[in-house]
């Protein structure tokens, strides 16, 4: 996020800087050779362009209303220095003008950078709502899945109403835009029908972990029900339909991150530390399930 902030800060500076040199070149080239003369030029074209920033620019006009405190704070700092700068240059002190210009320059930009961070995290955020709402229509269908399959009861596992208008009010943010607001919605429902899908399978993980005889012997059969599900979703990318290819890149990330817990589990399991091992392989199992939910499989 600092990084983002600064390289912001830097490429905006660079913007303004050239808007304002190529100004003041204009009026170099039309000012007499005396060096006081030529200062007094670039001056009015630094000073005209930072009138336009300022007050005139849509950058400027979101800061005012982006509602960021820090962001309006520093606008109303660059429009107090140029204020300074201008007064310096109607008495006749060019430097101290050229000094409050550069520190009108200096807050503007700072304002402008913050106002493209915000951006650049609702644009993630974008992103993130966008998987999470697949996830959550991939969860729900899994869940009528296995709840026919067991003969169960919806409404005895989750508030179905409770989830369309949490899903509602979500969709409701993001059609105004606001991306952070409408994900920390939607984690809220997808928490709901994750902990409906684990009660509607609670019986199931029962059954099959009651089978082994050691923890090693579950965490090797975990561990080679990983590849087999590794290896399904290899196939499943490959052969993956145009109405899937959207989801792709989640999925190969989801994959990813599966193998990374698969690799943490093995040096649990070289180590002798067998149950945290199985934690982690178990946990690898639900990323990689995850996965292939995300590819049409119920599973």
């Amino acid at each position: 996020m600092m990084q983002m902030g600064m390289s912001g800060q830097k490429g905006m500076r660079r913007l303004l800087w050239a808007l304002l040199v190529v100004a003041g070149v204009q009026g170099v080239c039309a000012a007499p050779v005396n060096d006081v003369e030529r200062e007094r030029k670039v001056l009015v074209s630094k000073l005209r362009m930072l009138d336009s920033i300022l007050f005139k620019s849509q950058r400027a006009a979101r800061v005012a209303e982006s509602g960021d405190a820090r962001a309006m704070e520093l606008l109303s700092d660059a429009r107090s220095a140029y204020a300074e700068a201008q007064s310096y240059f109607d008495s006749g002190d060019l430097e101290q003008a050229r000094l409050a210009s550069r520190r009108s320059l200096d807050a503007v930009t700072r304002a402008f950078a913050l106002i493209v961070d915000s951006e650049g995290l609702n644009a993630r955020a974008r992103e993130q709502y966008r998987e999470l709402l697949e996830n959550i229509r991939v969860y729900e269908k899994a869940l009528i899945d296995t709840a026919r399959r067991k003969g169960l009861n919806l409404g005895d596992l989750f508030d179905q109403g409770a989830v369309k208008k949490g899903i509602r009010d979500a969709q409701a943010r993001a059609d105004e835009g606001d991306y952070a607001a409408a994900l920390a919605a939607l984690r809220k429902v997808s928490n709901i029908v994750e902990s409906a899908l684990s009660r509607a399978r609670a019986r199931e993980t029962v059954t099959y972990a009651l089978e082994f005889a050691t923890p090693l012997d579950e965490y090797r059969y975990e561990y080679d029900r990983n590849r087999s599900y590794v290896a399904l979703a290899q196939v499943l990318l490959s052969t993956a339909q145009p109405e899937m290819h959207r989801r792709i890149p989640l999925i190969r990330r989801l994959i990813e991150k599966s193998e990374r817990q698969v690799k943490e589990a093995e040096m649990l399991r070289e180590a002798g530390n067998v149950e945290q091992a199985l934690r982690a392989i178990e946990l690898a199992n639900k990323t990689i399930v995850q996965a292939l939910r995300m590819g049409g499989l119920a599973l």
